[in-house]
């Protein structure tokens, strides 16, 4: 792989692209505020990007005039590239979250001083037990079937503003 550094203004959106990002720009912005870029967008044919096209926005709206590229073989036909577009996106909704570590890391950073809400997490507060919440050993709760990741982290931002305690679960 041959990393270059290519102009924004130089670079197109691909119109094709079937991965939304309009919610998430103000997370990618802030993370390239501060890490900066550490992976290069995938350009294919004449200068369209088939991955990275939301940082490629943020970059944009950052003023960024430069940004690190990465292109396609030049035998790459367009169903090979847009089959890997797709691809790309797609094979990141099969990871998931290992909660407990995610939370004690989230915590970790916290006492360093990170704010990984700039970034799209939400605040993690853990709950106290409260034994006139409880009957015996049984806990209360709801289980809310979402469509994906997003609507899950619109569902728990909106959970935590009105003081509730939610937990990402994936099943």
């Amino acid at each position: 792989m041959k990393i270059e550094t290519a102009k924004t203004e130089d670079l197109h959106f691909d119109l094709k692209n079937a991965n939304g990002h309009e919610k998430g720009i103000p997370e990618i912005s802030a993370s390239l505020r501060e890490f900066g870029q550490r992976k290069p967008l995938v350009v294919w044919g004449d200068n369209v990007v088939i991955a990275g096209n939301g940082m490629l926005e943020a970059a944009k709206g950052l003023g960024w005039e430069t940004i690190e590229i990465s292109r396609t073989p030049d035998d790459w036909p367009y169903d090979k590239a847009a089959a890997y577009a797709l691809a790309d996106n797609k094979t990141q909704e099969f990871s998931e979250w290992i909660v407990p570590v995610l939370e004690e890391t989230l915590l970790e950073l916290e006492e360093f001083g990170w704010h990984m809400e700039e970034f799209g997490f939400i605040p993690i507060t853990l709950p106290e037990q409260d034994a006139s919440e409880k009957l015996g050993d049984v806990g209360y709760a709801i289980i809310v079937t979402c469509s994906g990741e997003s609507e899950q982290m619109i569902l728990l931002e909106t959970f935590a503003k009105e003081g509730l305690i939610a937990r990402p679960l994936m099943i």
